[in-house]
């Protein structure tokens, strides 16, 4: 199965930036290391981590113009807080705050594989990813405990007419919501129907990480996967693309 990322590749291009005039910073960013939290720093630096600055300058572009509001950015290197002026000025890859505590202490963007669309013509898009652990998904978004509770929740009212479906193999049963290019996607263990993993995806940047998909503990790959619809027996009849689960 082809990640999520690679759906919404293609449509994606143009959407992060700003448009407009430039806004020079009013101060340089400063830098707070912190210890607060139990988040793991990424050994693998963004790019503009690699430059070797604790806080880069500003970035400034003259097409370019934000509203003045203080963030707090995330080295991916090192774990330093810094704080920018504006959202535009902020390093690309970076996860923002909204406060140094929270960029000190918060779970969420301890590894991301920031956005490139450099490689469009030639069709190889890199789709910005956050990776975090299934613990701190959870306290983004109430889980379900077992696979027999998020199905009961999913066939109870599915919204605007989206239908879930059940995709099984490898071991592991994945029930997804996905309508246009948004979605989500909850992975069990098979066996024992307990949640494994997690993921959400937008065609628009998701805060604070700036990213268009977050995947929280493991994922589903399965080449040789079946898929069902699972709210089939409580409609009626399936209305969805595949069959009625058995």
């Amino acid at each position: 199965m082809k990640r999520i990322g690679t759906f919404v590749a293609l449509v994606l291009l143009g959407a992060l930036g700003c448009k407009g005039d430039a806004r020079e910073a009013s101060q340089p960013p400063v830098a707070s290391a912190g210890s607060g939290g139990s988040r793991d720093v990424p050994s693998n630096p963004a790019p503009d981590a690699a430059l070797g600055d604790e806080c880069p300058p500003p970035r400034r572009d003259p097409r370019v113009s934000c509203s003045t509001q203080e963030l707090w950015a995330r080295n991916p290197s090192s774990g330093a807080c810094c704080s920018y002026a504006s959202p535009c000025e902020l390093p690309e890859g970076w996860g923002r705050f909204p406060s140094e505590s929270e960029c000190q202490s918060s779970c969420r963007c301890a590894d991301i594989t920031p956005t490139d669309f450099s490689g469009a013509e030639s069709g190889n898009l890199i789709v910005g990813t956050e990776r975090i652990s299934l613990e701190c998904g959870c306290g983004v978004y109430a889980c379900p405990s077992t696979l027999a509770a998020a199905l009961d929740d999913a066939c109870a009212g599915p919204s605007d007419g989206i239908r879930p479906t059940l995709v099984r193999g490898c071991g592991r049963v994945a029930l997804r919501s996905f309508g246009g290019f948004t979605g989500s996607e909850l992975v069990f263990a098979q066996d024992t129907g307990r949640l494994i993993g997690m993921l959400w995806f937008s065609d628009v940047p998701l805060e604070p990480c700036n990213t268009y998909d977050t995947t929280a503990g493991q994922a589903f790959l399965c080449e040789s996967a079946t898929e069902c619809d699972p709210c089939a027996s409580d409609a009626g009849a399936s209305t969805s693309v595949v069959p009625p689960c058995e």
